[in-house]
């Protein structure tokens, strides 16, 4: 998709005579969009037209509609950008997240124009003034009733893909000699539409790990350091082999049994990457024994959990950049292993250790959330909370970990 960030590129397109309204592109002179009720309630459904397949309008380009030229039409930028955000927050149900850019005139940089790019979004199609709209070639539309419960039960069927890919992933598990002491972390993300299957075989299918830990190198960096003492981590693995869909950098060995002797299920760790982009990670050391007073109990590490969420955000939003994807993500938390556990955060924080009487009383815990590029680049701490909200509910520790969860994107 077309998307100008500078006067330059807005003129040399008209020039060139390649700028024109499309599905995916729509052109307006401003004529004070955000200042009446009719120009909010127009903006408003214009946004929403472009949540199924995703776009963009650019304002600040007029069209003569019979010539089928376009004219730069520069206006006032102060505030403008906000306003299209609120629109999009407070008229559209539900609320339509967006990337709103300045770009400035070269005559007077008080002036420009604004480029609203709209991600196609994980719950379209979105609501505005009680009905729901799509994109035509050159306009929007409004959609028949028998569209709208097609377009919801596409949502409900992507839904059901990322569970079928957790489920699928969980099964491959290995079974430790001895049996599982520690609590597990699964994940699985997978890009859901618009995407080619071979989108990032050139990492998946590289003879070796140097572009897959390159990758993982630049997810680490976007860690926030609170979340870093906690291991393992995507560099920790030890072999790179091949697998059906991709490559893993693994700690597992052709059996699935950990590779070295001085491994142990702590030491567990399997990043998986396939060729069209998704990827798939087993995590071991979610969980240990601490022994105080004669007592030993098992904890869980909600910073373990955080950090390898936030890893899965981070990884997602890489791996778009990568291969170019704008398109909505599935992905999927499991995590077995956890019946009889108490909260480490807890003990940490408030030194209750011994004194909980509160054990973790399930032995799983699952849960599956829908994203998209602009939510993971500026929120991606909403995708966390989603994912691990009602486990650490479910472990009392809420309070404790909050800035963990806000906080796990390094600035």
């Amino acid at each position: 998709m077309w998307t100008p960030r500078t006067e330059h590129d807005i003129q040399l397109a008209i020039d060139e005579g390649n700028l024109a309204e499309n599905y995916s592109l729509d052109v307006k002179q401003w004529s004070d969009v955000t200042a009446n009720e009719k120009g909010r309630r127009e903006t408003a459904r214009d946004l929403a037209s472009f949540s199924i397949g995703g776009g963009a309008l650019l304002f600040g380009v007029a069209e003569d509609t019979k010539e089928r030229t376009f004219t730069r039409v520069p206006f006032a930028l102060a505030g403008e950008a906000e306003r299209i955000e609120q629109i999009a927050a407070t008229r559209i149900d539900p609320p339509l997240p967006i990337r709103v850019t300045d770009i400035p005139s070269d005559a007077d940089p008080s002036t420009g124009y604004l480029l609203v790019e709209i991600p196609p979004s994980p719950h379209a199609p979105h609501m505005s003034d009680g009905r729901y709209y799509a994109r035509g070639d050159r306009t929007k539309r409004q959609l028949t009733d028998a569209e709208v419960v097609r377009l919801h039960q596409d949502r409900r069927k992507e839904r059901e893909l990322v569970e079928e890919a957790l489920t699928a992933w969980v099964s491959r598990n290995m079974s430790l000699d001895g049996g599982q002491k520690h609590a597990h972390l699964h994940l699985a993300a997978v890009p859901l539409s618009n995407y080619r299957e071979d989108a990032l075989e050139h990492i998946a299918r590289a003879h070796d790990q140097q572009q897959a830990v390159t990758l993982f190198v630049e997810v680490e960096a976007g860690l926030a350091r609170s979340l870093l003492p906690f291991q393992p981590t995507l560099q920790d693995g030890h072999r790179w082999v091949a697998r059906e869909a991709g490559a893993a950098w693994t700690t597992l060995d052709e059996e699935g049994k950990l590779a070295e002797s001085w491994f142990d299920e702590r030491s567990l760790l399997d990043a998986e990457i396939h060729d069209d982009g998704s990827f798939r990670v087993l995590m071991g050391g979610l969980s240990d024994y601490v022994a105080s007073e004669g007592t030993q109990r098992a904890v869980f590490f909600e910073v373990g959990l955080i950090s390898w969420v936030w890893r899965a955000v981070l990884l997602a939003q890489a791996v778009s950049e990568e291969m170019d994807y704008r398109g909505p993500w599935g992905v999927g938390l499991y995590v077995d292993g956890l019946k009889g556990q108490v909260s480490w955060a807890v003990e940490e924080r408030k030194g209750r250790f011994l004194r909980q009487r509160y054990v973790y009383p399930l032995d799983t815990y699952e849960a599956v959330t829908t994203t998209h590029l602009v939510e993971l680049e500026g929120h991606g701490d909403d995708v966390v909370n989603r994912l691990v909200r009602k486990l650490i509910q479910g472990f009392r520790s809420y309070d404790e970990v909050t800035d963990l969860i806000r906080g796990g994107r390094r600035t």
